[in-house]
């Protein structure tokens, strides 16, 4: 196993893709839920990542703690806006807890065939059947992680 803290700088992916649902893709939710891996969602943006060997990894508004993220400016995987990330935060980005008046589910990123045969995106709850589209809530995370840049700056 190696150091992260010391192994070579590697940028897996650039940008950052997925195949939503894929078990074979190993930046799908799918694929960290087959590998063992599980999700405690405290909000957008904040949970808990567990590994199958149990080992923790702490993500608050976004950040995570992880030997990836903390030695690799952000993390090994890049973003089309050169944002880097950790596997978790994109696994994080695929669910969402369910806004729905007495819900308590977690909703998932699904993808959904047109009529006319494209393809678009939406976090669905499978406790209720609440269900959004992927593009709001994209905008509401940029909006939420720009004020959070705001206070800092």
């Amino acid at each position: 196993m190696k150091n992260i803290a010391t192994a070579p700088e590697e940028v897996k992916r650039n940008p950052v893709s997925f195949r939503v649902g894929d078990p074979d893709d190993p930046l799908s939710l799918a694929h960290a839920v087959r590998a063992g891996y599980r999700l405690r969602i405290e909000s957008d943006g904040t949970a808990v990542v567990l590994n199958p060997t149990g080992t923790g990894y702490h993500i608050y508004d976004w950040f995570c703690d992880c030997p990836d993220a903390l030695f690799r400016d952000g993390g090994s995987y890049e973003r089309s806006n050169g944002e880097r990330v950790c596997k978790h935060l994109v696994w994080l980005s695929q669910v969402r807890p369910c806004e729905a008046t007495g819900c308590d589910g977690v909703m998932v990123l699904v993808e959904r065939r047109t009529c006319l045969g494209g393809v678009t995106y939406a976090f669905d709850c499978p406790r209720c059947g609440n269900a959004r589209d992927f593009d709001p809530v994209k905008q509401e995370r940029l909006n939420a992680r720009r004020r959070q840049a705001a206070l800092v700056a």
